[in-house]
């Protein structure tokens, strides 16, 4: 299940299907300046002592939590939940699921998926 989206590539915009996964890489991609350079990134050492929510998953590899890219977003937007709401920034590769939520999966799964299935 992906999300069909514009996306920044070089030069270029482009279409991709976005999954949650892909959406973290496209990030960090953008993040460093390109993807020739992710496996380098210093984000697991952050100037403020930290590590990057995102580092983990930079090249691609494991499932980031749409929850993890929320925290992301809100982080971005100074806390806000309106401001994350109202964000304009539609060619972020994080913009579709900035709820916390993957919109494909709408009406999938769930406790409410379990109880009817047994």
């Amino acid at each position: 299940m992906s999300i069909n989206r514009s996306i920044r590539k070089k030069d270029t915009v482009e279409a991709v299907d976005l999954t949650p996964k892909l959406a973290v890489f496209y990030l960090c991609r953008e993040c460093v300046g390109w993807e020739e350079k992710l496996e380098k990134c210093g984000g697991d050492k952050m100037l403020d002592g930290t590590v990057c929510a995102f580092w983990p998953y930079r090249l691609g590899q494991g499932r980031p939590s749409v929850k993890l890219i929320r925290a992301y977003c809100l982080e971005c937007m100074g806390k806000s939940r309106e401001a994350v709401a109202r964000c304009a920034s539609e060619f972020c590769p994080l913009y579709p699921y900035r709820f916390g939520t993957n919109p494909e999966r709408e009406g999938k799964g769930g406790a409410g998926f379990l109880k009817n299935r047994c």
